[in-house]
């Protein structure tokens, strides 16, 4: 029987390429039987395997029953295993997320950082054909996403799961033929998980009906997702030519793709885009809804940014930070300095120099009517200019309107002001008060661009 298991084993690794021939890999085992059995059978086919355990002390006597086993079985098998004890009850009241969540956390930071600690480059977990029904069937009747049969993948670098084309009921009967030691979790009879709901309520029933369901639903979730890698294949091109990135916003311009496709495209394209931006779950449904709003609708995402309906798309964008003007003197004889705002980098220079008009992002103010010291900052509900050339002074507000700015651009155009008021609005003009004229004599050269520091990635 474990020649028969061990051959569906290597197939898995050898047709999606998910392990060298005797490669170093770590394995995350709790001590239940489909960690352990992975343990063993990694180990037999020769790879060099590490064990990488978590103990959450949530269990009392059974969680350092399981963490025992883990020990014994690396000392009987001679090769390395490493421990991660975690206090959950008193760390937990410091994070925001529910105990799931957490514990996920705490176990991938811990892979990682052996990984790369120890010089393995790939960690095996032991996700199984009824693991991945589960999935399946849970992204089927949640709404937490608008890919269908959204699964578990058998490798997302660094990790790859062996047994995912194996049965519980499999990986059960090798146990126990093997006489392999392991311990039974009670927590995954708790009704209070969702997951173990489908497990031991939903998956049985629909067993009987069909007892191939695993391979079924794999074979049904694989058509489904060439047919996805397709239209992301078609719809690619529309990403570089509707997409645009500028240090920490970037825009979604949908125009011509409405020009192009039929409007009830359109949701299938943004949702494309919003999960290649990494929203998922309900707040991804949530910014889905923009694309049927007014402009100026937002949605504030996990991160702290902010997801914005313009006129002809969406932004997002980080807000700055509250308070986080600059205060500088000026520096005289020539002599550069820069100023960081956020996610813009500011360069100064007093220079006698006769301006070389033509670049955008360079301006120049005249000196001798600055009151420094000066002021970067973003802008504010009551802000107001006289811009160049104009005989009054007007609200930014009505400026961002005419100007047609997005809440993104409104939130980060940056702003230089002195003691008397705004001298300088990038992107747009300089106050009237600040020209430069015919008689000036000496000029602050000041260069606006992104701090790439802060750009999307």
């Amino acid at each position: 029987m474990a020649g028969n298991i061990l051959h569906k084993i290597v197939q898995t690794i050898e047709a999606h390429k998910l392990l060298a021939d005797g490669e170093k890999v770590l394995v995350a085992i709790s001590g239940g039987p489909d960690s352990v059995f992975l343990a063993w059978s990694l180990k037999e086919l020769g790879y060099a395997i590490e064990l990488a355990h978590v103990n959450y002390h949530l269990r009392g006597k059974d969680s350092d029953d399981e963490t025992q086993l883990v020990k014994r079985l690396a000392e009987q098998w001679k090769i390395p295993v490493h421990i991660h004890h975690v206090d959950t009850p008193a760390e937990l009241d410091k994070h925001s997320g529910s105990l799931q969540e957490f514990a996920r956390k705490v176990r991938y930071d811990f892979f990682e950082e052996l990984m790369e600690k120890r010089g393995i480059a790939t960690c095996a977990t032991a996700h199984h054909a009824d693991d991945q029904s589960e999935t399946l069937l849970m992204s089927l009747t949640r709404h937490n996403s608008p890919t269908l049969f959204k699964g578990i993948p058998i490798k997302r670098s660094p990790y790859i799961r062996p047994l995912l084309a194996i049965d519980k009921e499999e990986i059960l009967q090798e146990v126990q033929s093997l006489a392999l030691p392991y311990a039974i979790d009670a927590s995954n009879a708790s009704p209070k998980y969702l997951r173990n709901t489908f497990r031991l309520n939903v998956l049985p029933p629909l067993k009987e009906i069909n007892p191939n369901l695993n391979s079924h639903l794999a074979e049904r979730s694989s058509w489904y997702q060439q047919q996805l890698e397709l239209l992301h294949t078609l719809l690619s091109p529309w990403l570089e030519q509707c997409i645009t990135t500028r240090g920490a916003q970037r825009w979604l311009d949908w125009i011509s793709f409405r020009v192009t496709y039929p409007e009830q495209n359109l949701e299938v394209f943004v949702a494309m885009v919003l999960e290649k931006w990494g929203l998922h779950g309900h707040v991804l449904w949530e910014a889905l809804r923009l694309t049927d709003s007014m402009p100026g609708k937002q949605v504030h995402l996990l991160d702290g940014s902010i997801l914005a309906r313009t006129r002809s798309g969406l932004t997002q964008f980080y807000p700055p930070e509250a308070g986080s003007a600059i205060e500088i003197s000026l520096i005289p004889d020539n002599r550069e300095q820069a100023v960081i705002l956020h996610d813009h980098r500011i360069q100064l220079q007093m220079t006698t120099d006769a301006p070389a008009f033509g670049d955008p992002n360079i301006h120049y103010l005249d000196v001798d009517k600055l009151v420094p010291p000066l002021v970067f900052r973003y802008w504010q509900q009551e802000d107001r200019m006289q811009p160049y050339g104009m005989k009054n002074e007007k609200k930014l507000s009505d400026i961002f309107i005419d100007e047609k700015y997005d809440l993104g651009q409104k939130a980060r155009s940056p702003l230089i002001c002195d003691q008397k008021g705004i001298c300088l609005l990038a992107g747009f003009r300089i106050d009237h008060r600040v020209r430069v004229t015919p008689q000036t004599t000496t000029y602050l050269r000041i260069e606006i661009s992104p701090d790439d520091t802060q750009a999307f990635f």
